[in-house]
């Protein structure tokens, strides 16, 4: 009899079960996921940190030229001398009389023992820092369009909506263009910088001082949260007698002991890299969405749960993170009491640099503020993205996103943004580079934009300073997805490509019966100076894997496969059901079959196996993927039983092909209770439960379905697949259950990908008997040529097994995208391809995919 171990209790605050009921769910699985993230948060030291962060804006102004983003020597020593200048200046600022007024409001800042009073006066000492720097460049009171101001955040221009509503839910203070700031409460008149710095210390005593009820502020708009946390007065002796030299040591971890504040014990252990930290499968904590890739190598690594005020933090690098596809990274500080913390956020996760004291190290606070007042636009995470497509002449057309997407909410994964995307009419033919300076054009524009940082597409980029771009007539609709792919794993592009190359080598006769049903690409492209290898260098990281490059693809649009007529739609689930039997066989291992991930060509109704970001390419007629035990995928309510126990969820059970196909046999389930007149709708209370984090109580949740599922309605469109999903997900059950109650020393021998495929075709055709509409509605001659893979290659037939000698022979390396249309003049429907999200789906979808590498991401 197989038992579920009950569920561990969350290592995070509030929540009960019924918490995943009701409308703030999310919030739940956010937390927890951010929580988690955190718990393996890299650690630098803080001068490391900002050595960093010049080195990074050196480097980033290369731009496309650059092909090695690893800093040289003579960088480093640039670098060096740069940051000791930049300490000799803060050192006279802080301890000279141009200090004074910054001393004044630090000293009111550390009398003051709680914490919103506390708010001007230490607005005050960061803008006074940003007016001396500006004076030390022989700057004018005029603002200009790289600016930057700190304000208080009140009355609220942005705030969280994704944390419970008994938690704090906006930073305190934010760090926004001083443009766009003027544009917000100056909306008349040319007020300068010293203007804009009373106006933001004013924000929270002045109640008249409001935003303009026109001018809208969005995530995209804050450069920087900060918040503040009080909790006992402070010593509040500020120091004039500063040196360089006691912050200029050989180890920069021997600094000014006091200037460095000391964390607590269970916050010091250093975290050997970020993304090969074993995480504590089937525990409540675990997240459902994409795991980290299990490493026995670093099991050992201590992993240190934060507190609740970093979590917080984290939410507010998220939301910079998730507005736009432009913004690469993120950066907030925590300030409690004396103690400041820089942290750091991107795709692969949190970069924390070590505690400072402010008061003892405000050298230190000083050259920070300086070097984020250095900083342009692509710095602050603004990386404009050109997208467009080529034809054959290798004229680039350029497009545009129709909407703004949203990307998913969690730190570390693939951070995937999807939209519609349109042509435009481009202004020049040149192509805009990741360059972090402001073009003249960009700053035209932002000038008349009131200086709001916008995130930038091609079209963006190429629109003329009076005009805005109007979309071309055609035929198609074309989609544009981005993500943060893992650089170590086979790209999405590189996978499409190559199961189109061996359908058409290996399958011969059959060749369409996948390429017919695969996405392909319009264009797509890795932008390798979007890497988080490069900041994780510059602080002298351990971590040698795990890290992760912007790809972003233009496709055509499809549709949802539930959208069809449930006729259409159960011969479309074959048709990708064929599809996927047939690349398994050839080697690609789609490795996340789900119920988004299942789609349909709007003009032929045909099935399209899409998203293969998670797939694998093996050896064709290899039984389960490569690095079996290393890394485990696929979402949650759809995983087959047996990888959603210990051992499968450990990456521990080789994922062979009936795992997938059982997968499959979820979705059925999912659709036939969950979908009516094509649209998603409420699912039954057992069914909701599949989507909880926790991968053991969702197993549990469908054994308990397997025991009653006929008492769980269908919905009546679906109806007539009763006896089929009935009898199918019972035969399951009964495979499993053979499984374990067999002697492991002697264990039963094991079907093959095309008997598991005939029980199914089998209890089709005895329920069709009752009900035709339910009969396999294609061809499956295709079923008994798996086994020896018996298909003809290019019209030749074949001895059974030398398609397979031949292509195991041969080595297959993944394709590179080279960005051009792959074409194909037998079908025109091979330039298709769309993400899950092409449908207009919410994007934080309940839904949630787990890979082996932490990807994040409804799938």
């Amino acid at each position: 009899m197989r038992t579920v171990a009950p569920s561990t209790p969350l290592a995070v605050p509030v929540f009960t079960p019924q918490t995943l009921v009701d409308e703030r769910a999310g919030n739940t699985k956010y937390i927890e996921n951010v929580a988690y993230d955190l718990k393996s948060r890299e650690r630098c030291s803080f001068v490391t940190m900002l050595k960093a962060l010049m080195l990074r804006q050196v480097m980033m102004k290369d731009g496309n030229s650059r092909k090695d983003f690893t800093a040289t020597a003579e960088e480093w020593e640039a670098v060096d001398q740069k940051f000791k200048a930049y300490l000799d200046d803060a050192v006279g600022f802080v301890n000279g009389p141009y200090g004074k007024p910054m001393r004044r409001e630090l000293k009111a800042y550390c009398e003051t023992a709680t914490e919103k009073p506390r708010y001007p006066h230490f607005v005050n000492t960061l803008n006074e820092m940003l007016l001396y720097f500006r004076k030390l460049k022989s700057r004018s009171d005029a603002i200009e369009d790289g600016d930057i101001i700190f304000a208080i955040n009140d009355p609220s221009l942005v705030e969280s909506h994704h944390l419970p509503i008994t938690a704090k839910r906006k930073p305190d203070l934010i760090c926004l263009l001083a443009q766009k700031f003027r544009h917000l409460f100056h909306n008349r008149g040319h007020s300068g910088f010293k203007t804009c710095m009373k106006t933001a210390a004013k924000l929270k005593r002045d109640k008249k001082l409001q935003p303009q009820a026109d001018v809208k502020t969005t995530w995209g708009d804050i450069l920087q949260s900060w918040e503040l946390e009080a909790k006992r007065q402070i010593n509040s002796d500020i120091r004039t007698d500063f040196t360089v030299e006691e912050f200029l040591s050989g180890d920069e971890a021997e600094i000014s002991a006091a200037a460095i504040a000391k964390f607590p014990a269970a916050s010091t252990s250093q975290a050997s890299v970020t993304n090969g930290v074993k995480r504590k499968r089937g525990s409540s904590y675990m997240p459902s969405s994409k795991k980290i890739k299990v490493d026995e190598s670093s099991a050992s690594t201590e992993l240190r749960a934060p507190n609740d005020i970093q979590v917080q933090c984290a939410f507010y690098g998220i939301e910079r993170l998730r507005h736009s596809m432009d913004i690469t990274h993120s950066m907030t500080v925590l300030i409690s009491d004396a103690n400041l913390t820089l942290s750091w956020y991107d795709s692969q996760g949190c970069i924390e640099a070590d505690r400072i004291n402010i008061i003892e190290g405000l050298p230190l606070l000083a050259v920070m503020i300086r070097i984020f007042e250095d900083f342009p636009l692509g710095m602050w995470g603004y990386t404009p993205v050109e997208i467009w497509s080529e034809d054959k002449g290798q004229k680039k057309t350029p497009y545009r996103r129709k909407e703004k997407p949203v990307g998913s909410f969690q730190i570390i994964g693939r951070r995937t943004f999807t939209a519609d995307a349109t042509k435009v009419q481009p202004a020049t033919q040149t192509a805009t580079t990741p360059t972090t300076a402001l073009n003249r054009r960009r700053s035209t524009r932002l000038s008349q934009r009131g200086a709001q940082p916008q995130p930038s597409t091609s079209g963006d980029e190429r629109f003329s300073q009076d005009e805005e771009p109007e979309d071309e007539p055609t035929e198609d609709i074309l989609f544009l997805k981005s993500a943060w792919s893992e650089t170590r794993r086979c790209k999405e592009p590189e996978v499409i490509l190559e199961a189109y190359k061996r359908a058409k080598n290996l399958l011969g006769t059959e060749a369409r019966s996948v390429t017919d049903h695969l996405p392909v690409l319009v264009n797509s492209r890795e932008l390798s100076y979007t890497s988080t290898e490069i900041i994780r260098r510059l602080v002298k990281s351990p971590t040698t894997h795990g890290f992760r490059v912007q790809l972003w693809m233009l496709s055509k649009k499809l549709q949802p496969i539930h959208a069809l007529a449930p006729v259409d739609f159960w011969k479309a689930f074959w048709q990708t059901l064929r599809c996927h039997a047939l690349l398994w066989r050839i080697g690609i291992a789609h490795g996340d079959v789900s119920l988004y991930n299942l789609m349909s060509k709007e003009d032929n109704k045909y099935g399209v196996l899409n998203d293969f970001d998670l797939s694998t390419i093996m050896k064709p007629g290899d039984q389960n993927p490569n690095r079996q035990g290393l890394e485990r995928t696929g979402t949650l309510p759809f995983m087959a039983l047996q990888l959603l126990g210990n051992k499968g969820f450990n990456g521990k059970v080789p994922r062979r092909y009936r795992h997938e196909l059982e997968c499959f046999a979820w979705v059925l389930v999912w659709v036939s209770r969950c979908v009516v007149d094509g649209e998603k709708c409420e699912p039954p209370w057992h069914l909701k439960r599949w989507l909880g984090h926790d991968n053991e109580d969702v197993m549990g949740s469908k054994l308990l379905f397997m025991r009653k599922q006929r008492e769980i309605p269908m919905t009546s469109d679906y109806l007539w697949l009763e006896s089929v999903v009935f009898r199918w997900i019972k035969s399951w059950d009964l495979l499993d259950q053979e499984r374990l109650d067999s002697n492991p020393l002697r264990p039963p021998p094991e079907k093959t990908d095309s008997e598991h495929l005939q029980t199914f075709i089998a209890i089709c055709t005895e329920c069709a008997a009752a009900n035709t509409t339910v009969s396999v509605p294609i061809d499956i001659t295709w079923v008994d040529g798996l086994a020896d893979l018996k298909f003809s290659i290019r019209g030749v037939p074949a001895s059974p097994t030398s398609p397979l000698e031949t292509a195991a022979a041969a080595e297959h390396p993944p394709l590179h995208s080279n960005g051009e249309t792959h074409s194909d003049s037998g079908n025109s429907d091979y330039d298709m391809y769309v993400d899950d999200d092409g449908a207009s789906f919410p994007n934080d979808t309940e839904f949630e995919s787990t890979d082996g590498d932490d990807d994040r991401h409804s799938g």
